[in-house]
């Protein structure tokens, strides 16, 4: 502690030979960049974003989530969207439920859903896929040839009009139906006819690209050994009708739920970034978005290193935000990009699922309650966190203060500390930390403005600045600092 007061104040004394002057801050508007956390990048991007997103000219919390309904052991929400009024299934350990229709059967919590015919088929490999067809649920009663068991299968997606099932720690096969059907038999397809596939089918797709035959869509299988296999064609029963369209060795997805439709384009999420499944598929190789994944690479393999119960990438429907959600136990962590600004953040929403309903962003609690995802309008009050990537200041010098102009709903907490010199142990945080509480009157729409100067007292040649604010909600417009 000695050593670093002297040090400290050596500094000073060398920063005290020049004249003060205040200097703006660049706003991080392009988002996180992970390597600033230790490296001077540019202005432009922060070593941290907690519930703050940019919208390309200022900073803002995220939404706020407003909760409804009683704590249950709902674990899951599946939209059924048919007709003018969408609504919810909700599935719990001992049944599933739609409004007054109920279905008694043992459910995981971690179903997945395909919709064909105006019914929702659920597939979760705890018992006979069911379906809903807007009034009551039924057991698809699906057959087949085979040892194989259709209560087991909890992979399901509807392509082309017809129903494709899977079990993910299966053999290396589908199954398919009728065109339309949501019973009835199924039929095999095995996929070690190919010879080099490999792990087991973690998930598939069905999407659309140009392949090169035209606009095509395709039937993609991913493996859990980080395989594609591709297929076109309206009939895997026919080999007139259906053919390979490709192999590619990519990247294993997080798990099967972390894939998201992008426009027509379908992004993967895995252990090494963003990949986009068409680019891959069209090119034959590993299409990662090197320009979308660099920014947040680092902070994704620290999470998949640090485990995890379930990961999902969700989309809004009005392509506001594109989510990628990591589950631990009871909690949840998001790494969020907003299609607006190009922008990555992250987020801390105590969410265990998001799901799209009725044109909004909807998600499911730990304890069973509905968030609505609601801009600016929520009770809840968020813990924002700004980190600096690391500037040169050009010379030894002082903050004596830093200056930001907020916008929020009061009261509101801020906390400042500025670091110099890559020096950012604990101790260091400590040293430099200031809080101020500050509520100002309010105007009549209940928004604050504040522009107080926060004394700190860093010296050195590189500094990162640091913020924490707690709001309902806020909104920082710029910041800038003095230097003497």
């Amino acid at each position: 502690m000695m050593k670093r007061q002297q040090a400290k104040a050596q500094r000073r004394a060398q920063a005290n030979r020049y004249s003060t002057q205040e200097i703006d801050i660049s706003l991080p508007l392009r988002g996180i960049f992970v390597q600033a956390q230790a490296a001077k990048v540019s202005g432009l991007y922060a070593a941290e974003l907690l519930n703050i997103t940019s919208n390309g000219v200022a900073l803002q919390s995220r939404p706020g989530l407003g909760w409804s309904g009683d704590p249950s052991v709902i674990l899951q929400r599946v939209p059924h969207s048919f007709g003018s009024v969408p609504r919810y299934i909700e599935l719990r350990p001992d049944g599933a439920t739609c409004g007054t229709a109920t279905f008694a059967r043992n459910f995981s919590g971690k179903a997945m859903a395909a919709t064909l015919s105006s019914n929702t088929i659920l597939a979760d490999g705890f018992g006979e896929p069911v379906r809903f067809n807007g009034e009551t649920f039924q057991a698809c009663e699906f057959t087949v040839e085979t040892d194989a068991k259709v209560r087991k299968m909890d992979g399901v997606i509807a392509h082309h009009d017809r129903p494709y099932f899977w079990q993910s720690d299966g053999a290396l096969e589908f199954y398919y139906g009728d065109v339309g059907a949501v019973t009835g038999p199924l039929e095999l397809f095995p996929l070690d006819r190919l010879g080099n596939i490999t792990g087991n089918i973690i998930a598939m797709a069905s999407l659309t690209i140009d392949a090169g035959h035209g606009m095509n869509d395709i039937l993609a299988i991913f493996t859990s050994t980080g395989q594609i296999v591709a297929y076109e064609g309206l009939d895997p029963g026919d080999a007139n009708d259906w053919r390979l369209l490709g192999r590619i060795q990519a990247a294993r997805p997080l798990s099967r739920r972390a894939f998201t439709q992008v426009g027509s384009d379908l992004w993967m999420a895995t252990p090494r970034g963003i990949v986009s499944v068409a680019e891959s598929i069209r090119s034959s190789t590993l299409a990662l978005i090197s320009d979308l994944s660099q920014p947040i690479s680092d902070m994704l393999a620290k999470m998949v290193a640090e485990g995890a119960d379930d990961w999902q990438m969700e989309s809004a429907e009005d392509a506001s935000a594109i989510i990628v959600n990591r589950v631990r136990g009871l909690e949840a962590r998001q790494i969020v990009y907003t299609p607006q600004s190009h922008a990555w953040s992250s987020a801390d929403m105590p969410v265990r699922a998001f799901h799209n309903f009725g044109g909004s962003i909807e998600g499911t609690g730990f304890d069973g309650r509905l968030a609505q995802v609601v801009d600016g309008g929520s009770e809840e009050v968020i813990k924002l966190r700004w980190k600096s990537s690391w500037f040169d200041a050009g010379r030894n010098v002082s903050v004596t203060y830093i200056r930001p102009v907020i916008r929020a709903k009061g009261p509101v907490t801020v906390r400042v500390w500025v670091l110099s010199d890559f020096n950012d142990t604990g101790p260091d945080i400590a040293e430099a930390l200031q809080m101020v509480t500050l509520n100002p009157e309010e105007d009549d729409g209940g928004i604050v403005t504040i522009s107080d100067d926060i004394g700190c007292d860093a010296s050195g040649r590189t500094f990162q600045i640091n913020i924490e604010i707690e709001a309902t909600w806020a909104q920082i417009i710029s910041m800038s600092a003095a230097l003497g």
